[in-house]
């Protein structure tokens, strides 16, 4: 099976998933495999940030962030990266915002809930990518559930005043895999689980028949608390994948589903096919997807968008989301990866409907001279053709020396408002980061 696949997409439990990678993988350029007991690490990010004042029609402020960060790095078995972000108001343009911030400095709205104090846990991992049980808690911004027709390249991080701490969690025993995700670990808001049964390894333990036939079911709920605006909402949906080619390298796959939204109900199907292959470093995936859904049901409900599409589904402002009713119509669907080693990974996916919608997510991350420097552009755009809303973010890092970095970001950011609407606004920054490592014993 390639180290990307498509059947069993661990999406977004990733390290460099969050954005750029932690603290943990960047310290001095080191391999952690290359240790033989775990790395601490410390370290401090100061920097400027030129930032919307949120309510429509306000002007840009200037914070200065200062950013603490603690990791330890045990390989394989475990991972934590523990950091806290304040954002100092310097220079407050109007609309004047000063008076609600904490201490009349520290930025309200990034530790005004208890959610926010999830941004504490950067990111937590116990147990490799390929064991039996495995535990990640953090920042998700590409995550998809199983083949994705639940949750798809779903993200927690868009709202720019809402911090949470997701957590994923998998178990397999024998022929069965159970994976399990919560948005937010401090409060309710979106769960999901999925199920999935091997029948190859359910009929025989031979190595040609395990893996090729499965059968999984979906199930995720939105407690329907964010704001207040938006209703409880739970979607089921039943996956059930053959793969008919095989080889050390390749894997081919089709695949079929039906999926379902309870009160009210509303159904859709899905035909398609994967492929998954390596050519030398190069990882590929391939997937592609015919698509029938109609009223308040469409695969990959939760999207990258989703938490900005809970308060406007299209545009900046109208019908949400979850109140958002389809034509009766087809979809095609496309989600290409590819990546080689650490250097770099792309992906994308692309959707059109044929009543002449389109949305689409890309992210690109990449290494330039090893990992000195990284760098990290991600872009979406949801109701292309209808009422379009476009977003992108770029983050880079360049380590200079062992224990000094200077890092910049920039991008859009969509503030949602009282009225249920979302303004747009664009952010950037600059800043340093000083860092120290030590192996322990």
């Amino acid at each position: 099976m390639c180290g990307i696949s498509l059947a069993q997409a661990d999406g977004g439990v990733a390290a460099t998933d969050a954005g750029l990678a932690p603290l943990s993988s960047l310290a001095s350029g080191a391999d952690p495999g290359a240790s033989t007991g775990p790395i601490f690490r410390a370290g401090i990010e100061l920097g400027f940030t030129s930032y919307p004042s949120g309510p429509l029609g306000g002007q840009q402020d200037l914070l200065g962030d200062v950013t603490l960060l603690l990791s330890i790095d045990a390989a394989e078995d475990f991972s934590l990266e523990l950091g806290a972000a304040f954002r100092l108001r310097l220079f407050d343009d109007p609309p004047a915002q000063r008076d609600q911030d904490i201490g009349g400095v520290l930025r309200k709205a990034d530790w005004d809930e208890p959610s926010d104090f999830g941004q504490i846990i950067r990111y937590l991992r116990i147990a490799g990518d390929d064991s039996a049980l495995g535990l990640r808690v953090g920042r998700f911004r590409k995550y998809s559930l199983g083949l994705g027709h639940l949750l798809s390249r779903y993200s927690n991080q868009e709202n720019p005043d809402y911090h949470p701490a997701g957590a994923w969690g998998r178990a397999g025993m024998g022929p069965l895999r159970l994976e399990a995700f919560a948005s937010d670990i401090f409060g309710a808001r979106l769960i999901a689980a999925e199920a999935a049964l091997d029948f190859g390894r359910l009929l025989s333990n031979a190595p040609e028949v395990a893996g090729r036939y499965q059968v999984a079911l979906s199930f995720a709920h939105d407690f329907g608390l964010a704001a207040g605006r938006t209703p409880p909402l739970t979607l089921m949906h039943i996956d059930v994948s053959a793969v008919f080619a095989r080889s050390a390298s390749t894997r081919a796959m089709l695949l079929t589903g039906v999926g379902w939204r309870l009160n009210p109900l509303h159904a859709g199907a899905l035909f398609g096919g994967a492929v998954e292959t390596s050519l030398g470093a190069l990882k590929l995936s391939v997937k592609a997807e015919l698509r029938k859904q109609y009223g308040g049901f469409r695969q990959g409900f939760f999207n990258a968008n989703y938490e900005l599409s809970r308060y406007a589904g299209t545009g900046f402002s109208g019908v949400s989301l979850l109140d958002e009713r389809l034509p009766d119509t087809f979809s095609g669907y496309a989600e290409v990866r590819m990546g080689a080693q650490a250097a770099f990974s792309l992906d994308m996916g692309f959707e059109y409907f044929a009543f002449g919608r389109a949305d689409a997510d890309a992210s690109l991350a990449l290494e330039t001279f090893g990992p000195r420097f990284t760098w990290v552009l991600r872009a979406s755009a949801v109701g292309m053709g209808v009422t379009p809303r476009y977003s992108a973010q770029v983050e880079a890092r360049v380590r200079l020396f062992s224990s000094f970095y200077v890092l910049g970001y920039a991008g859009t950011v969509f503030t949602p408002q009282q009225d249920g609407s979302l303004t747009r606004g664009g952010y950037g920054g600059v800043g340093v980061g000083f860092d120290v490592e030590k192996q322990l014993p």
